[in-house]
């Protein structure tokens, strides 16, 4: 086991709300982990999520996957829990073998939690020549947007090593890196790494709008109900209307790395504000039942002004809570773009 980085207490700005008077957010201890890269021989990884097993039996939960109390009731490969710990699990018949060094990625469903779990490991295997050159270990199925994040980060091709479903992988020397952000905050050491390496591949264009408005219009759930309304307002205030789900990578990323505002709905094109200028001003859309602190709470870290803007569920557009359409006031916008 090798530490690469200490645990970092950081000082943040507080997130602000509009309207003035919502519901009053707790922020979580503003701290970063202890980061390590740990070197795995005989290691068994099981498929979906990625769960490592030792063959003495131990499987790793705590600093390899976030909320680590929960998984053992989340995961599918786990069948019954015990009080003193003990797990009855099942494996896929498959096997697959890797005789040869690899880093440990880890698999998360959606691009956010892949972004902040997964990701931001990349940063500790920079830390050693030697690990840097190491191919990572992938889940099927990644999406277009995850492989076009992956190869501008240089990894693609013979890089990149996908773990069937169907499969458990027998690794003979595999190396793990603890998570950098296992807690509300992420290391801003890992957000930097990931900003100098995007910035390496993507050119910059010093005429790239400055204020961004990220839509998910033309997506099935969690949209504005009220658009053409806030519409206007934004292209009144000089905003560029961008539709992630119809660029690439490379196109969304472009304009948020000079972008001095940027305001959208949660989503995965959302999750890229991270690689924003340092003092860029967020407004999140959320719903007051869902204020998204995973999205604030790395973004306060990194310098950003990050403002919840407020609005209300439209709860008969979805059955899930999470995923129902948002109302947000037009006074609240306009509020919110006059203080720019």
């Amino acid at each position: 086991i090798v530490r690469v980085a200490n645990m970092q207490r950081h000082k943040v700005r507080n997130c602000k709300l509009l309207p003035h008077g919502g519901p009053a957010i707790e922020m979580p201890d503003p701290r970063t982990p202890e980061v390590y890269v740990a070197r795995l021989n005989g290691c068994r990884l099981l498929p979906c999520e990625h769960l490592l097993r030792m063959g003495d039996g131990a499987v790793f939960f705590d600093d390899v996957l976030t909320k680590p109390l929960h998984r053992p009731f989340t995961n599918t490969h786990v069948v019954h829990l015990a009080d003193d710990g003990r797990l009855l699990m099942t494996e896929p018949e498959g096997e697959f073998n890797l005789d040869s060094a690899c880093a440990y990625l880890g698999a998360a469903k959606g691009y956010f939690a892949w972004l902040f779990e997964c990701v931001t490991r990349l940063w500790a295997y920079n830390q050693r020549a030697e690990w840097a050159s190491l191919p990572l270990l992938v889940h099927t199925g990644l999406s277009r947007y995850q492989n076009e994040m992956l190869d501008l980060l240089g990894y693609a091709g013979d890089r990149l090593i996908q773990i069937p479903d169907s499969s458990t992988a027998t690794c003979a020397d595999l190396h793990v890196a603890s998570l950098s952000a296992p807690f509300n905050f992420v290391a801003p050491f890992a957000i930097e790494h990931l900003r100098r390496e995007l910035r390496k591949a993507i050119n910059v264009r010093t005429d790239a709008p400055k204020r961004l408005f990220l839509s998910r219009q033309k997506l099935q759930h969690r949209k504005l109900s009220d658009y053409s309304d806030l519409e206007s307002l934004l292209l009144r205030f000089g905003f560029v209307i961008l539709h992630p789900q119809s660029v690439s990578t490379y196109e969304i990323l472009q304009q948020i790395l000079t972008a001095e505002v940027i305001i959208g709905l949660e989503g995965a094109a959302m999750s890229n504000v991270f690689f924003a200028p340092a003092k860029a001003k967020i407004g999140l859309i959320t719903a007051t039942e869902r204020t998204a602190l995973r999205y604030a709470s790395p973004s306060m870290v990194l310098g950003h002004e990050f403002t919840f803007l407020l609005g209300e569920p439209e709860y008969e557009s979805n059955q899930k809570i999470s995923e129902c359409d948002i109302r947000l006031r037009p006074d609240i916008l306009e509020e919110y773009l006059k203080s720019l």
